[in-house]
């Protein structure tokens, strides 16, 4: 199991547990109705681990979004299909900024610079629900370059499930 609240256990089967209890914890600790229960099972191929499920709930809005490998993604059973590429000055864009001042730094400047061309730009607090929100068609993409594995491996396969592509190295999602 890798979980944001506890020591990573090592797996005896080939497979691990990859959680995010409650993404969004500020958002919940302020009563923003934004967060998110985020579960991936991921398998050991070679060298990685690779989500074979994944599923992340919002119990603010009662959606789950749940997608498995080669089985397609869906929100409540409707299948998702991430948007056509649009160009930047049509495409609203999702993204996070990360807790040490040097992180929101960086990520402040590379936000300016795509403020200006982007149709716009949103900060929901929950990068599981971001990704998912990709997947189906409410972004059109989705950055941050600050994120744990638990934020993104479930969402990732849902991007990936709905059509898009996803990169954790880059912070890309769309």
């Amino acid at each position: 199991m890798l979980a944001e609240e506890s020591p990573e256990r090592r797996s005896a089967s080939g497979l691990r547990w990859v959680v995010d209890a409650l993404d969004g914890s500020v958002n919940h600790l302020y009563g923003i109705p934004l967060c998110a229960v985020s579960i991936a099972v991921e398998e050991h191929r070679g060298h990685e681990w690779t989500a074979i499920v994944g599923v992340v709930h919002d119990p603010i809005r009662s959606e789950t979004f749940s997608a498995a490998r080669v089985g397609g993604a869906a929100l409540g059973g409707t299948p998702l299909r991430v948007n056509e590429p649009v160009p930047l000055s049509r495409a609203l864009i999702a993204t996070e900024f990360a807790y040490t001042a040097e992180s929101r730094r960086r990520q402040a400047e590379a936000v300016s610079r795509v403020l200006a061309e982007a149709r716009d730009i949103r900060c929901a607090g929950s990068s599981a629900l971001d990704v998912c929100w990709t997947a189906a068609g409410r972004f059109d993409a989705f950055y941050e370059d600050e994120l744990e594995r638990w934020d993104w491996a479930a969402g990732q396969l849902v991007v990936q499930e709905a059509g898009g592509c996803g990169c954790p190295k880059l912070g890309r999602w769309g």
